[in-house]
């Protein structure tokens, strides 16, 4: 599941950047490059966040283990 949430942040980040890049002044895909990149941070931070519910559940099943 961590390397489809990091694909899918990647893809949406160099998306982000190549709508920025090739995107007139005035232009539509100025503010949907923003939100892409918006976007990518959001995957990563969810993912990251994700990862650390999985080491807290982790560490406090295997503390019931051991006593």
């Amino acid at each position: 599941m961590q390397n489809v949430a990091s694909r899918l942040a990647l893809l949406a980040g160099l998306g982000g950047l190549v709508l920025l890049l090739i995107a007139p002044n005035d232009d539509i895909r100025t503010p949907l490059g923003v939100a892409l990149i918006a976007i990518a941070a959001l995957l990563v931070g969810l993912g990251k966040g994700i990862d650390l519910l999985g080491y807290v559940y982790e560490g406090a099943s295997d503390s019931e283990e051991h006593t």
